[in-house]
């Protein structure tokens, strides 16, 4: 009964490495039958990364946001920390100062991963495995598996939080170098990948009520009209002439960046000022691209509640001449004498005040 659980277990264990597996042995498959149409690293960005302070995207300052594309390297500034999100794979924490290379295989759902230096934490997501090198040594991971990778005087450091990772020898796996060059070539001749803003509850013309806040939600496509998940997206207020300084801010900002969801949406807070007549334009932009959209935001005056004191007053008059006006009528009523019953009966005398 023993051996029969521990082969079930192996068999599992197995069909969870299998795509991680067939990742390894990719490289040399192409080599053998020189046949590029197998290639799954395709030329699209495989993600972004975001950070407090500027980061560098193979070696050149890219600001503190930036789509990444296969094969890129990226390093954290030394004061902070970086973000990646890979779409379809999970996420990577880069320490300050460390410095990653990456691609994805967006078919089988892995991470492909070189640590230069530092340290990262992974998250991947359940459908999605990774294949790490650090400091020379190669490493796999189960689906959905969390830990965090380091390198301490030449060493590679595994700390696994769920999940299992696996050393596989120590060599340097590579990172598919040809199979890199052979999408950022098709990437070249193709051109830049075109992206599209569609707004959802903007107009060229949106008018917003002073005082009030709304929520501002666009949706970036590729050319397809599918939808782009974690593409960096940047709303900039400006140019609205002599009085757009005081139409309103973006959580109290004149920019403001935003990722898109797992449906292309990137949203932000416009808050209106109190000045009514005033406004501004507002542009849109996936940043690292040409795709842009704007319009115009005109600030209307605030809806009058029924209680505001315009209407109040009125109202309380009103109320309060209706009030008087009774009064005075109770006061000055004449009298009505009421006729007694009187029961002859009795014979007893009435005397009426």
């Amino acid at each position: 009964m023993r051996k029969l659980k521990f082969t079930i277990f192996l068999l599992a264990f197995a069909l969870a490495l299998m795509p991680v597996v067939s990742l390894a042995g990719a490289s040399r498959v192409n080599d053998r039958s020189n046949d590029r149409s197998a290639t799954r690293l395709t030329a699209a960005p495989i993600g972004s990364v975001e950070s407090m302070e500027a980061i560098e995207i193979n070696g050149n300052e890219a600001g503190r946001q930036g789509l990444l594309w296969n094969g890129d390297t990226v390093q954290a500034a030394s004061g902070a920390s970086a973000q990646v999100m890979l779409a379809t794979i999970g996420n990577i924490t880069l320490r300050g100062g460390a410095t990653v290379k990456l691609a994805a295989d967006t078919v089988s759902h892995a991470m492909l991963a070189s640590l230069v230096n530092g340290e990262v934490s992974v998250s991947l997501k359940p459908e999605s495995a990774a294949r790490l090198e650090v400091a020379g040594a190669g490493f796999v991971t189960t689906k959905g598996a969390q830990f965090r990778a380091g390198i301490r005087d030449g060493q590679p450091i595994i700390t696994p939080i769920s999940g299992q990772v696996m050393s596989v020898g120590n060599f340097a796996l590579g990172l598919y170098d040809k199979e890199i060059a052979a999408a950022n070539a098709a990437q070249q001749q193709a051109g830049p990948r075109k992206y599209l803003i569609k707004p959802l509850n903007l107009g060229t013309n949106t008018e917003i009520r002073a005082r009030s806040t709304r929520n501002l939600q666009v949706r970036v496509t590729d050319e397809n009209d599918r939808p782009v998940p974690d593409a960096p997206v940047l709303f900039l207020l400006g140019g609205g002439g002599a009085n757009s300084g005081n139409a309103g801010t973006l959580a109290g900002q004149a920019s403001l960046r935003a990722t898109t969801n797992s449906q292309g949406v990137a949203q932000v807070n416009f808050t209106a000022s109190e000045t009514s007549g005033t406004s501004t334009k507002i542009k849109v932009q996936v940043e690292g691209t040409d795709a842009v959209w704007e319009g115009t935001i005109n600030v209307i005056s605030a809806q009058v509640g029924f209680w505001a004191p315009q209407n109040a007053l009125p109202i309380f008059g009103v109320i309060g001449a209706a009030v008087g006006l009774g009064a005075y009528k109770f006061a000055t009523r004449d009298p009505v004498r009421q006729t007694p019953q009187v029961d002859t009966r009795t014979g007893g005398t009435v005397i009426l005040p």
